[in-house]
Formats: structure tokens, C-alpha cells, sequence
């Protein structure tokens, strides 16, 4: 087993959200390769949700299956290789949210199903969290459509035609000042995990999310106002997403914590190199 990792004393947690494989406007073939360079390097990666395509229908289904289907194979693959945990968790393109619920039989949700089978596969590489986030020392992933509240629904093929091209041009600036606007996104993410009951008393310093396809710096962001968790005032890190015209929207980040878990270090996708290690 190769080691790319951190000293005993750190952990590097490696967060990426929103790839949308099988999506016509996504750009993953083009960035699926640092992802897996991401697997390579971290003891730990978080797949963010919206990874997978369930929705478009402008791609059929079984390709959309057997895309996802071997991505995930070759991400488990990288991760057995190189010691890697991975952590998954279901976004809206995966799972979505539809007012009085989805039956367990309709079509978009094939792809997850597929997806899962793979992952109870690997129990000793996968670890789903059907709850919807996972805090890895100070830090608390999440797709983010959960908390914000944010419902999409499974377009019909029409509109899915005629939103094709708004979803490659107007992503980020839509997400950040219209659609999903940050500053409203991140309040609502801190009052669902203030309210969590499985977060109470813990120290919370980071939430990383993703569904908004706009990204903040990669250092990320504090909002208005006094948002602590546990006492610490909390800084937000939207992740972008992978839009074929887009190229800078997509922001992965690398993470890198301490022995007590705090983070002290991160770094963006202009940091990497093709070498499997980071400059």
C-alpha cells in the first residue's frame, strides 16, 4: 500500500461537492482527475453530494448508472491503494428533495441505488452518511439542501431543455446572488446545526458545503453577524461545482488538521501537482 499522507500527528481531509457525473453541463471528465489525485494524497475524503447525475434525463438512465457506477469503482480503487477513507453523502441530484415525498421506485433514483450497492461493497473504504453531513474534527461536511431549506424538483424534459444552457452560464452568480444567496445559505446552515442534537457541546469551526455551485475563497468565508458553534465564530466554505464553461467554479479544498482535530491548514486546487503532491 503506497502512502501519500500527513505525519501521525495530522490528517488531511480532502472535500469536493457537486461533480454531477452524467450531467450534460457538467465539466467531471475534466476534473475527475484531480479528485482522484485528492483520493491519493488525504487520509480522508468527503464526497459532498450532486456527485452523481439522477435528474437530467437528457442523458439516459443506464448510461448515467453505468457512469456513476464506474467512477465510484475507480475512486474505491485509488482509495484501497493508497489507505484512503472515503465519506459519501447524497445531494439533490441524487436524492431529490420533492414536497411530499419520492417514490422509491421512480427513476432518478436508480443511480443511488446503484451507487449504494457499490458502496455496501466496500464497507472498509465507505462510509454513508444517510443523515446528511458528517463532522470530522472542528469541521462539518454537507451537501447543504437539507438545512437551507433549497427544494428542486425533478424537471420535465422540456424545461430541461431550455435550462441546459442557464445552468452553464449563469451558475455561481446565480447561486450566489439570486437562486441560493450566500449570506442567507449560511444562516440557515448554522440554525440547522445549532439545533442539531448530535452537535450540541461540540466545537464546530468549519461547515464545507456544496449545491450552491458558487464558491468561496478557499480560505472561505465569515458571515455577518455572530455565528459561533460550540463558541467558535464559524467559517463558511461553499465547494462550486463542475460546469463544463466553468472551469473556475469548481473548487475543491484540502484540509489539514492536527492531532486534537483542529484545522491548521488549507489549500486549494492551484496548490496540487500532477505528482501526488502539493506544493
Amino acid at each position: 500500500m503506497t502512502q501519500l499522507h500527513q505525519t501521525k500527528n495530522t490528517k488531511r481531509i480532502f472535500a469536493v461537492s457537486d461533480l454531477h457525473i452524467g450531467a450534460p453541463y457538467s465539466g467531471w471528465k475534466r476534473d475527475i482527475g484531480l479528485v482522484k489525485e485528492g483520493i491519493r494524497i488525504a487520509d480522508e475524503v468527503v464526497l459532498c453530494g450532486d456527485i452523481f447525475e439522477g435528474t437530467w434525463g437528457l442523458i439516459p438512465l443506464h448510461e448515467r448508472i453505468s457512469t456513476a457506477k464506474r467512477q465510484l469503482e475507480d475512486m474505491v480503487k485509488e482509495a484501497r491503494t493508497y489507505g484512503t477513507k472515503i465519506h459519501l453523502i447524497f445531494g439533490n441530484h441524487e436524492v431529490p428533495l420533492i414536497k411530499g415525498g419520492s417514490p422509491e421506485g421512480a427513476p432518478y433514483l436508480e443511480v443511488s441505488k446503484a451507487v449504494l450497492e457499490i458502496a455496501r461493497e466496500y464497507p472498509e473504504v465507505i462510509e454513508f452518511h444517510d443523515k446528511g453531513w458528517v463532522k470530522i474534527g472542528d469541521t462539518v461536511f454537507t451537501h447543504g439542501h437539507l438545512q437551507t431549506g433549497f427544494y428542486e424538483m425533478v424537471p420535465s424534459l422540456p424545461v430541461q431543455v431550455v435550462e441546459l444552457p442557464l445552468n452553464i452560464m449563469l451558475p455561481g452568480y446565480a447561486g450566489d446572488r439570486i437562486i441560493f444567496p450566500r449570506e442567507k445559505a449560511h444562516i440557515q446552515l448554522h440554525k440547522a446545526f445549532a439545533e442539531e442534537p448530535e452537535l450540541q457541546g461540540k466545537t464546530v469551526s468549519h461547515v464545507v458545503s456544496g449545491h450552491r455551485h458558487a464558491p468561496t475563497p478557499v480560505k472561505g468565508v465569515k458571515p455577518k453577524g455572530d455565528l459561533k458553534l460550540g463558541g467558535e465564530l464559524l467559517n463558511f466554505h461553499d465547494l462550486g461545482a463542475a460546469i463544463w464553461a466553468r472551469p473556475a467554479l469548481f473548487q475543491p479544498i484540502m484540509m489539514t488538521q492536527d492531532a486534537e482535530g483542529k484545522t491548521i491548514d488549507i489549500i486549494g486546487k492551484e496548490r496540487f501537482t500532477g505528482a501526488g503532491h502539493v506544493r
